[in-house]
């Protein structure tokens, strides 16, 4: 008969859970008997303390901090497939190489990038483009164009804000938008399969 530890636990914690189970079972574990090297055992042994010795264990791991998980919700369509979103970034130029880089690293395979004009609150306040201060309505800027599925979203959007932040006016601007269908032109394919980097 099992115990339970936790109800209604958020989602972001769970590893400190795990973690706490680790340290929880390598103090009250039995190392003597492989037989009896399960957690049902520890149970029996400890009893009414189970929970209480457990906790302390998922305390410490909570102190100690550093294992929050950031869930995100991949929805997915009446067909069986997550829904396609086309994701816009406006940004410095010279972010460009540290954003390709941190969509690379999350699984992002391809992208349209345009250099562009452009200007948003910061409209007649200075800038300094290659070094030297420019006062201008229009700054050089990059597009970015992403559409995912496979990816979700909000990882994208997390991900370049994290890249993109500087806490100054000129940062830029991330839009994301519902796309209703996509086509390979070489193979015919319709939707989430269309945007599977597969020969």
């Amino acid at each position: 008969m099992g115990v339970k530890i936790a109800e209604k636990t958020d989602g972001t914690q769970v590893l400190y859970y795990v973690k706490a189970m680790i340290s929880f079972f390598c103090k009250y574990g039995n190392y003597e008997v492989r037989s009896k090297a399960r957690t049902r055992y520890i149970q029996e042994e400890l009893g009414d303390e189970f929970t209480e010795k457990f906790n302390i264990e998922l305390q410490k791991a909570l102190d100690e901090g550093g294992l929050d998980c950031n869930i995100t919700e991949n929805k997915v369509t009446k067909d069986g497939e997550p829904p396609i979103k086309k994701v816009v970034i406006i940004a410095k130029e010279s972010k460009f190489e540290a954003l390709k880089q941190a969509m690379n690293n999350i699984g992002v395979t391809g992208m349209t990038v345009v250099h562009v004009l452009g200007c948003g609150v910061q409209k007649g306040s200075a800038e300094y483009y290659r070094g030297v201060e420019v006062e201008m309505s229009l700054l050089p800027k990059i597009k970015v164009e992403i559409v995912v599925s496979k990816v979700p979203v909000d990882t994208v959007v997390e991900t370049a804000k994290k890249v993109l932040y500087t806490g100054h006016i000129g940062d830029g601007k991330i839009f994301v938008y519902n796309i209703e269908n996509v086509i390979k032109v070489r193979t015919g394919e319709e939707g989430f399969a269309a945007l599977q980097d597969v020969e």
